[in-house]
């Protein structure tokens, strides 16, 4: 497990706990975190803080059985 993939599940496990505030911040980092390990999928930072989503997610788009979005092992 890379350090960035040791993060990203750090944060996933932080989510179902948080405030809806701390929620969405612990949102917009999973996204940056993800994107600096697939840029060509995830949304770039930017646009996550310019344009963020109504409401925090859990799950991603469709995506490959490599996914780590919902748990799933890389």
């Amino acid at each position: 497990m890379t350090y960035l993939e040791r993060e990203l599940s750090r944060i996933r496990a932080a989510m179902p706990e948080a405030s809806p505030e701390r929620r969405r911040e612990l949102y917009v980092a999973l996204q940056a975190l993800s994107w600096a390990g697939d840029p060509s999928y995830f949304r770039p930072p930017y646009e996550m803080i310019i344009h963020p989503f109504p409401e925090p997610r859990f799950s991603c788009r469709p995506h490959p059985e490599s996914c780590t979005c919902r748990g799933g092992s890389r």
